[in-house]
């Protein structure tokens, strides 16, 4: 991923692996994976996950939620932390962006009635809060830190 991060290549990496441990689910995600699936997953899980990417530039499993689940109980001093440096609108971005009606910028826009400009803007500044690298990392970022809900 840091040589695709480097040589700027913008290819929606799909995980296949063996290796199911959280810390490095966690890990791979933050590097910019946009899908990750044990290697004995099923042919239509493979199908799923490479669609969702397709489609939403992400694919998120019961794998990466119970990773970021766990690893959030541990750190709720530091969801309290993020929370004081959000603003309402920021937060009202970030369910929109990890809504199941994936939602477009523009409808975004609208529904915050607000410019499209603004609705970057908002996404730009929890890049730069956050030190977030990707659209992915942003709904990794929501779930993390239990800031949206997530459907069982």
């Amino acid at each position: 991923m840091e040589y695709f991060r480097e040589h700027e290549i913008t290819i929606p990496v799909l995980i296949l692996t063996q290796d199911t441990t959280e810390s490095n689910i966690i890990e791979f995600f933050k590097l910019g994976v946009h899908g990750y699936l044990r290697k004995n997953c099923t042919p239509e899980e493979l199908k799923s996950g490479i669609d969702n990417i397709v489609q939403t530039s992400y694919y998120h499993n019961e794998l990466l939620v119970k990773a970021l689940s766990n690893n959030a109980h541990h750190k709720s001093d530091e969801r309290e932390h993020v929370m004081a440096q959000l603003t309402g609108r920021e937060l009202d971005f970030l369910r929109l962006v990890c809504n199941e009606q994936e939602y477009t910028y523009e409808q975004m826009a609208d529904i915050l009635g607000v410019h499209l400009r603004t609705v970057d803007g908002y996404r730009k500044a929890l890049f730069e809060k956050f030190n977030i690298k990707s659209e992915t990392g942003v709904v990794l970022f929501a779930i993390k830190y239990r800031l949206i809900n997530i459907p069982v």
